[in-house]
């Protein structure tokens, strides 16, 4: 997972990723030609995405649909999600994605330019915290890391945003990462 404005995905050209596969010998599906060919034309990746996946870029999505969306996304990339937030009394993560013996608490911020206060950032440790506790006994999870989502983040302009993660890495004993909602 990465840190403070280091991208973990990147974009790749449709005749990249050819290039690619071609140069290892490697034959996809028909379907992947065609998707591949019509954005090497068309270079317009919304298109493909969906409607539903894509209200995640607008903030007026709402808060419970900023979470549902997210948990959505992730659930489509592979995750197992356990969707808390909105759908449980009490103070909890937004969620928390399982993947092997990983476990990725993560909150979102249905916000542009987000920065982290001292209130969230204690919630999020809490957060880590109350799942490391609760959750390794009984899934296996040996790995834990945390991530905040949102619609961008405001770390250029507070000095201490840095600090802040770093803090929370060293308070929880975990990695974490901060994910825009046009990353996802």
């Amino acid at each position: 997972i990465g840190g403070i404005g280091k991208g973990l995905f990147f974009p790749l050209s449709a005749g990249k990723v050819l290039d690619v596969l071609k140069k290892h010998n490697i034959t996809p599906p028909d379907d992947w030609i065609r998707v591949l060919e019509k954005s090497r034309r068309s270079n317009d990746w919304k298109e493909w995405i969906g409607n539903r996946f894509l209200e995640i870029l607008n903030p007026s999505v709402g808060n419970e649909g900023y979470e549902d969306r997210v948990a959505e996304i992730f659930k489509a990339l592979g995750f197992e999600v356990e969707q808390m937030g909105h759908l449980k009394f009490g103070e909890y993560p937004d969620g928390v994605l399982h993947w092997q013996d990983y476990a990725i608490v993560y909150d979102c911020k249905n916000r542009e330019k987000y920065y982290l206060t001292a209130d969230d950032k204690r919630a999020l440790e809490r957060y880590i915290e109350w799942y490391k506790k609760n959750a390794e006994p009984y899934k296996g999870i040996k790995r834990f890391f945390f991530a905040i989502i949102a619609h961008s983040f405001d770390y250029f302009n507070n000095k201490y945003f840095d600090e802040k993660i770093a803090e929370i890495e060293r308070h929880t004993s975990t990695k974490g990462a901060l994910f825009t909602s046009e990353t996802l």
